[in-house]
């Protein structure tokens, strides 16, 4: 599944307009789980249980047996929670660039997340040699990809 390139942002939607959009963008129903293995993480909802176990193999992520639902993928958490805080960026057009979070090991110390094609802002680009294991649409595993319904 291909990492998806822009998420255009409501101007003002009742609610969260963030996770909405994610929704709308990856083609699936998206809500925080009710499954005991996954609290509070946010879960992806599809109408049919093959569609269901598509996704998940082709996001590596778990599904649940008896309704089709995906555990979403960590950047999907990362990015609603982000836009709760206010630490989401807009283009002019009103696309997402990308979101901050704090790194797990240290809350001082913030991780820099970019839409596909997004550059670093000066003064914040990766070291020389350094490969950013967060940053969207260049590996790692926070990468935003559209769920294809078509193909479950």
């Amino acid at each position: 599944m291909p990492p998806i390139a822009r998420i255009p942002l409501p101007p003002a939607v009742p609610g969260d307009p963030l996770e909405a959009a994610v929704a709308l963008a990856i083609g699936a129903g998206l809500t925080l789980g009710a499954h005991p293995g996954w609290p509070n993480r946010f879960v992806l909802l599809f109408d049919r249980m093959a569609v269901a176990k598509a996704v998940a193999s082709a996001i590596r992520q778990p599904h649940t047996p008896d309704r089709p639902a995906v555990l979403a993928p960590e950047a999907i958490d990362s990015v609603i929670i982000a836009s709760h805080f206010g630490l989401i960026f807009v283009d002019a057009d009103g696309f997402l660039r990308g979101w901050i979070d704090p790194t797990a090991e240290n809350p001082g110390v913030w991780n820099l997340h970019l839409m596909p094609g997004e550059r670093y802002p000066d003064g914040h680009e990766p070291r020389t040699g350094e490969t950013p294991k967060s940053t969207l649409g260049r590996g790692g595993g926070r990468e935003l990809v559209k769920c294809d319904p078509s193909r479950g």
